[in-house]
C-alpha cells in the first residue's frame, strides 16, 4: 500500500469556527497515490477537537489510513456591559431596592453566564455602593466591569407661613436625617424644572430639624429637599 507523511497540528484561533489547511503526502511503489481527507483540506472546523481521517489510494486500489486532530480554541473573553453609574432617591431612610441590567455577548458562545453582585433587584443601602459584574463563556474566559449604585434620602419639607415683629417669613423645615440634602427652589414648575440652591443657612431646632428661614416673599416659590448631586 501507499505511505502518507502528515504533519498535524493544533490551530488557536478566536473565532466560533476556523478555516484549516495542512500539508499531506503519499508515496507508493508502484506509480504515484492520490489522497482524500475527511473533513476535506481547508474545510472549516467549529471549536473544540475534529479528527481528520486520510485515505491514499496507488493505481493498484491499495490504500492506507491515518488520522490526525485538529482543535480550534476560543481564546476571547466575553464583552459584558454594565449601565452607568446610578443615582436612587430612597423612599425611607434604611434604603433603596434597586433593579438594573447588564449584557454580555461572546464571539461563541450565545448565552454566557453573567454574575452580578450583588445581584439585581438587592437592597442597596444610603451611601454609594459598588456593583461588580463577570461574564464567563463556555470556554472559560471571562470579562469583568462595575458600576456604582448611590442611595439618597431626603424627607418631606414643612413649609409654615411666621410673622416676626410684623414681617412676614416662611420657614422651610426639614428632619435631621436629610441633613446632607440640600435646600432647592424654583418660580416655575414648567419642565425642565430650574431648581437654584437656596443660599441660607439652615438653623438647627431644638426638636432636631433644620430650619431656612426666608423673608423675601415677592414671588411664589417652590421648594425642595435635594440630594445625590441632583
Amino acid at each position: 500500500p501507499p505511505r502518507s507523511t502528515l504533519f498535524p497540528y493544533t490551530t488557536l484561533f478566536r473565532s466560533t469556527k476556523s478555516n484549516v489547511m495542512w500539508s499531506l503526502t503519499a508515496s507508493a511503489n508502484c506509480g504515484g497515490a492520490t489522497v482524500v481527507s475527511d473533513p476535506e483540506n481547508g474545510s472549516t472546523f467549529a471549536v473544540g477537537t475534529t479528527s481528520v481521517t486520510n485515505r491514499a489510494t496507488d493505481s493498484s486500489g491499495n490504500t492506507s489510513i491515518c488520522t490526525f486532530t485538529v482543535t480550534v480554541l476560543d481564546t476571547e473573553p466575553p464583552a459584558i456591559m454594565c449601565p452607568a453609574n446610578m443615582t436612587v432617591s430612597a423612599p425611607d431612610p434604611t434604603g433603596a431596592t434597586v433593579p438594573y441590567l447588564v449584557l454580555a455577548t461572546d464571539n461563541c458562545d450565545p448565552n454566557p453566564a453573567v454574575v452580578n453582585n450583588p445581584p439585581p433587584g438587592s437592597f442597596f443601602p444610603l451611601g454609594t455602593n459598588t456593583v461588580t459584574c463577570t461574564a464567563t463563556d463556555a470556554s472559560g474566559n471571562t470579562d469583568a466591569c462595575s458600576f456604582t449604585v448611590t442611595v439618597f434620602y431626603c424627607p418631606k419639607l414643612s413649609i409654615t407661613l411666621v410673622n416676626t415683629n410684623g414681617t412676614s417669613q416662611v420657614q422651610v423645615c426639614w428632619p435631621n436625617e436629610g441633613s446632607a440634602c440640600a435646600l432647592q427652589s424654583t418660580t416655575d414648575l414648567t419642565r425642565p424644572v430650574q431648581w437654584q440652591p437656596v443660599d441660607l443657612p439652615a438653623a438647627a431646632m431644638p426638636d432636631g430639624s433644620n430650619c431656612v428661614t426666608i423673608t423675601n416673599l415677592n414671588d411664589a416659590v417652590f421648594y425642595r429637599l435635594c440630594g445625590g448631586g441632583q
